[in-house]
């Protein structure tokens, strides 16, 4: 009994053979077409973070976040993607300056500025007291800070009048509550108009 294949059958096999052989290199180009795909929709973004960190986004079918140290991981994680290394490194004082800024606007929303003004009536104080005696005063505040505040006071002549007058103001003992002036006339002992004082409180 003869083995030799039939031709027929051989001719058949050499058919297939050939076929599948078609077959498996359009997958293989199908694989490397879809793996280039997949690398070209990848985008990656690097981001300068405070302190010369980067963060790096990539989004290669799906969402996904990593921290690296410096430009030059991102540079490598970029190329591993076959993309080209866009990522310049972060100069020291320019992350400094964007810490600088960062602080400064964190500390502004973080910390709200409380202000309170008014006018308190000093009055006048006998002429008789001698050249640069000042005069006591306690102020209150209309509603107490949560702690002491900055004050600034100004002293602010009688309503109406034209005195030639110069004044000092002196504040002390700032608390929550309060605080004590001193206001004292220059050049001259005591003085006989209305004197008031201005004051502005913020914390």
């Amino acid at each position: 009994m003869s083995n030799a294949v039939p031709e027929a059958v051989q001719a058949l096999i050499d058919q297939r053979t050939a076929h599948l052989r078609v077959e498996l290199e359009k997958l293989r180009s199908d694989a490397r077409e879809y793996a280039a795909a997949k690398a070209d929709s990848a985008r990656t973004q690097a981001l300068g973070i405070l302190g010369g960190v980067a963060l790096l986004l990539t989004i290669v079918g799906g969402l996904g976040f990593s921290t690296l140290v410096d430009s030059k991981a991102v540079n490598d994680e970029v190329a591993k993607l076959g993309g080209e290394r866009i990522v310049k490194t972060i100069q020291e004082h320019e992350a400094a300056a964007e810490m600088s800024a960062a602080k400064a606007e964190a500390r502004a929303e973080a910390i709200p500025l409380t202000v309170q003004a008014g006018t308190e009536v000093i009055g006048s104080f006998g002429e008789n007291r001698a050249i640069g005696q000042p005069k006591e005063v306690e102020v209150r505040f209309p509603a107490p800070f949560r702690k002491p505040p900055v004050v600034v006071v100004s002293s602010m002549a009688q309503q109406g009048s034209k005195y030639p007058d110069t004044f000092t103001a002196t504040v002390r003992g700032v608390s929550e509550k309060g605080f004590t002036v001193l206001v004292a006339r220059l050049g001259l002992p005591g003085w006989g108009q209305d004197l008031r004082i201005g004051w502005v409180a913020a914390e």
